[in-house]
């Protein structure tokens, strides 16, 4: 069984957005990391502009007023953008051509089989950790590489079959 389709900008940053929630605990180490350094950074530069202008009032309303915003923005829409630019920009750059166009992906005895224009990728059932899907993406997650396969630009094939038959012979719900 196999499956044609096409990977766009926006299926990279649904992808990005998915790896952002898996809650492993490398991930939720590192976003904890980051969000208190972000905290402790907004905070200091308060602190510093009230020591400055002398207002104690001034830095207590501050940090009440700027704390909503440093923890709800990791999950706002603006985020979303940010990642399309930096993805774009690093594709005006050359990176990450091979990420986007049309794949074939099939599946074998040993495992799928993945076909790009610059190559072909086996990857054995034993290596392929994850298999996440949402209404309008597969996510399939092995040790090092991670596929993504857009519900909305398949070219050839059944999108629902191929995920159905994936999930079977993985063992996944």
């Amino acid at each position: 069984m196999k499956i044609v389709y096409s990977i766009n900008e926006d299926d990279i940053v649904a992808y990005m957005e998915h790896y952002s929630t898996i809650h492993t605990p490398e991930i939720i180490q590192t976003r904890k990391r980051n969000m208190r350094n972000i905290i402790i950074i907004v905070i200091s530069i308060v602190l510093i502009i009230g020591y400055l202008i002398k207002s104690p009032l001034y830095n207590l309303i501050s940090i009440f007023v700027l704390m909503p915003f440093i923890i709800l923005y990791p999950f706002s829409q603006r985020s979303r953008r940010i990642l399309k630019k930096q993805f774009q920009r690093s594709l005006k750059e050359g990176k990450n051509r091979e990420l986007i166009g049309r794949k074939e992906m099939e599946i074998a005895n040993t495992g799928i089989i993945n076909k790009t224009p610059t190559g072909t990728q086996s990857t054995n059932w034993e290596e392929i950790k994850n298999i996440y899907v949402t209404p309008s993406h597969a996510f399939i997650y092995t040790s090092d590489i991670h596929y993504i396969v857009p519900k909305s630009s398949v070219i050839e094939g059944d999108w629902g079959l191929f995920i159905s038959e994936l999930q079977k012979r993985k063992g996944s719900p």
